[in-house]
């Protein structure tokens, strides 16, 4: 699935719920998003066609952290155009959004950080180094939801 695609998903979602995200929050969003796909596929399928970075407060889509920099720390308020409505999305998407709603950024951060983690194992400071796939696939074996 195009990344900008489900962060406009993502982004509408919690607007819509009365609990607009910031992009700090998406961008940890699409991370377990797409550790619960692999999750639920067996390790078969990934959600999110695009790479994730090893930034320093976690993973990030360059793209869509580019879309959506300039609300900086503010709530992202304007409701996502285009394709971002007519996307299908399967039914664990809106469960995991569900429940980084509940959470504050800092601890979606924290569990982007889990020791031995991707993330872990990729960041480099300022490297902005590509995780892989691979790795991805390795934290999500070792985890029953994503936000767990």
């Amino acid at each position: 699935m195009n990344a900008l695609a489900l962060a406009g998903y993502v982004v509408n979602y919690c607007l819509f719920k009365g609990q607009p995200t910031t992009n700090l929050r998406l961008q940890k969003i699409l991370y377990f998003l797409q550790i619960q796909s692999l999750i639920d596929s067996k390790l078969n399928s990934k959600l999110i066609d695009s790479d994730f970075e090893a930034w320093k407060f976690g993973p990030v889509i360059r793209d869509v952290y580019y879309a959506y920099c300039l609300n900086a720390a503010m709530p992202i308020l304007t409701p996502a155009q285009g394709i971002a409505t007519d996307i299908q999305v399967p039914d664990y998407v809106n469960k995991c959004i569900d429940k980084a709603l509940t959470m504050q950024p800092w601890e979606l951060v924290e569990k982007s950080h889990r020791k031995g983690g991707a993330w872990e194992r990729c960041y480099v400071e300022k490297a902005n180094n590509i995780i892989p796939i691979d790795l991805i696939k390795l934290e999500a074996s070792q985890l029953a939801e994503a936000l767990s």
